[in-house]
């Protein structure tokens, strides 16, 4: 037999140098006391640094190494400062076995590997010179030894046939164990640690191993002796044991490495982000300093993960935002759909809109817009603009098309996508009388598909472009619908609300629906104030008294209620209810309803106003209101120039009527 054979060279080979061995147990013993007394004479400890990058200054973890009872610490920072007793037993062993080729090495160690019992394997180490047996060749040993007997077995096999046996392969794993703390090898202790990890029973049992295993690699990696793959790994191993405490001291070990992160490792670096805590900030910023140069050879996969990282762990930047961007766009036409939608869902999750980004989605739905198989894409690119206020005639009029194409297809959620944001952008689709057509088709065969709450958000959308949807009224407006809705909505304040503006808008505007059809309710207020515009309007009170003439005139957040209706339609920011001291081209028998407009109320980048503020001032011009719209941002820059200020509402007044 080969296996037979090779046993019997090794054997041969190992007798030849006359080596023997005359108690096994006690010598093994001996051993492996004296080692373990030479491994745990160190400790570690830890300490702070103050980084300061600019204006962002962090305090951060760092190891410490106690050199003697009473002496000072040594600080380990860079790949300058070695562990110098780690040093001296790695130089012991290199000049103990510097005679013994590579080649040996890998026979003794295949050796042991085809061993089939715990006996033969025994047998095997009895002929080997301790010598041999450096830090790899003990490792392939403690592997094979868990392998075949289960290393966690012995130490809790109590019978008293068995204690002999228990004790020697106690005393060899002992051995072995120390072998590979005298040598300190990295990728050795490493693999040692992975293998301890996958055992929890035998990580119970040698837990004193266990941290001392921990310390050695912990000051490996501050002392940058493992490659940046290898830090990954460790931290990824730490982690699953709970040391998050010393995790957070190992982000040396990867700044150290900035020159050997590329894009084929970074986006396992930021993967470790997650498990550091202190240190986070260091790490992501030397991450997204490494991206300005890596950013061309990453893969959309991994752009889309690294955005989800950031966004979980609270460390994204503007700058690896520009970059994500710049990538999209320039890669927008090589890149797969679902890296897409994972892209876009990044970049909505981090709340970042840019030019390229709107840029590189036009090229793409122009591209290939009628052709996107995954209509869960087209759902997203409309919620992204929708949400950020994107009024893309090119992405609004190819959806409007791919709508009419596959309308009947799509599903409620994805219907939902694609129609609210019209409404919401104040865009109203070119193929107007098929979009519509088809949309009432489609919203009455799938009606009970809907959630109860995007059916509203859909009927909403129809009533800022002038699209009454009175066909359904009834299905909305009865006990079945209203219990579904309270039901299954998020907030039934929200669902509330969307009612309420339902009812009014259409009891205002159109003359064939038999509202209202709500319960009174003098509570609610449909749209609630934004903070801003409280703070401005009473840091401007006076201007806005001197606007309308005196304080008698002038009323602030006015309620607005209708003898007709009985809710609230809309809160007036500022309600001056005599004109004959504001302007000459105003009628004095109606009211100004002055109307300030955060830049949420825009379309993005445009002097255009978003549906839902189409509608309340298209309701409180119903209600007899001379409605004024009013740019918040450029009244805050006249807000010291009071002569100014009330010359430019009234100028405003008088140019809009």
């Amino acid at each position: 037999m080969a296996l037979a054979s090779s046993k019997q060279l090794l054997c041969r080979r190992f007798f030849a140098l006359g080596f023997q061995v005359r108690n096994r147990i006690a010598g093994s013993m001996y051993d492996a006391i004296s080692a373990r007394h030479f491994v745990s004479n160190e400790s570690l400890g830890s300490t702070t640094l103050i980084m300061q990058n600019g204006m962002d200054v962090q305090e951060l973890p760092l190891v410490v190494k106690k050199i003697s009872g009473n002496e000072a610490s040594v600080l380990l920072f860079s790949s300058g400062i070695d562990n110098d007793s780690s040093n001296d037993c790695s130089n012991t062993n290199r000049n103990v076995t510097n005679d013994i080729t590579d080649e040996e090495l890998q026979d003794i160690s295949r050796g042991f590997k085809n061993c089939s019992s715990m006996n033969e394997l025994l047998k095997l180490l009895e002929v080997v010179p301790s010598t041999y047996v450096n830090s790899s060749v003990a490792f392939h040993i403690l592997e094979k030894m868990m392998e075949l007997d289960g290393v966690s077995k012995s130490f809790d096999n109590h019978t008293y046939d068995d204690i002999a046996d228990n004790f020697t392969k106690t005393a060899v794993f002992n051995q072995l164990i120390n072998v590979i703390f005298l040598n300190n090898e990295p990728s050795v202790l490493l693999q040692c640690l992975i293998l301890m990890n996958r055992n929890s029973q035998f990580k119970k049992n040698l837990m004193p191993h266990f941290e001392k295993l921990k310390d050695q690699i912990l000051l490996l990696v501050t002392g940058n002796k493992y490659k940046i793959s290898e830090v990954c790994t460790i931290v990824n191993e730490f982690q699953s044991v709970g040391a998050t405490a010393d995790i957070d001291k190992m982000w040396v070990g990867i700044t150290e490495e900035f020159a050997n992160i590329d894009e084929k490792n970074i986006v396992n670096v930021y993967r470790t982000l997650p498990y550091f805590d202190k240190s986070r900030g260091v790490i992501a910023s030397t991450l997204h300093r490494k991206m300005t140069s890596v950013w061309w050879n990453i893969v959309g996969t991994d752009i889309a993960e690294i955005l989800a990282i950031t966004k979980e762990t609270h460390s994204s930047s503007y700058k690896l935002l520009q970059i994500s961007a710049r990538w999209l766009n320039t890669k927008i036409h090589t890149i797969s759909e679902d890296e897409l939608l994972s892209i876009l869902k990044g970049f909505h999750a981090l709340d970042f809109v840019n030019s390229q980004i709107i840029t590189a989605l036009e090229r793409y739905i122009k591209i290939k817009g009628m052709g996107i198989v995954n209509d869960t894409l087209f759902g997203s690119i409309m919620e992204y603009c929708s949400y950020f206020r994107i009024r893309s005639i090119p992405i609004l009029s190819k959806c409007c098309d791919y709508f009419i194409r596959n309308g009947k297809n799509l599903s409620p959620s994805v219907l939902r996508s694609i129609i609210v944001p019209f409404g919401h952008l104040n865009y109203s689709p070119d193929r107007s009388h098929e979009f519509w057509k088809l949309l009432e088709e489609v919203l009455r065969d799938k009606f009970a598909q809907f959630h109860a709450e995007h059916v509203l958000d859909v009927l909403l959308s129809c009533l800022y472009l002038e699209r009454f949807p009175i066909n359904f009224m009834n299905d909305v407006f009865n006990t079945y619908f209203l219990t579904n809705l309270q039901n299954t909505c998020a907030v039934w304040d929200t669902a509330k609300t969307k009612l309420k503006l339902i009812d009014q808008a259409m009891t205002l505007e159109c003359t064939s629906y038999p509202g209202p059809l709500l319960y009174k309710d003098f509570k609610s207020v449909l749209y609630g104030i934004d903070d801003r515009i409280k703070f401005f309007v009473k840091n401007c009170k006076e201007q806005l008294i001197a606007t309308a003439g005196s304080e008698d005139n002038l009323q602030l957040f006015k309620y607005v209620r209708s003898t007709s209706l009985v809710n609230n339609v809309f809160t007036i920011d500022a309600l001056i209810t005599s004109a004959a001291n504001s302007h000459p081209k105003s009628d004095p028998s109606k009211p100004i309803a002055l109307l300030f407009h955060i830049p949420e109320h825009y379309i993005l980048e445009e002097n255009l106003l978003i549906g839902p503020q189409v509608l309340r001032r298209r309701l409180l011009e119903k209600l007899g209101y001379k409605v004024v719209d009013l740019n918040y941002l450029e009244l805050v820059k006249l807000r010291s120039q009071p002569k100014f200020f009330v010359s430019h509402i009234k100028q405003a007044i008088g140019e809009q009527h």
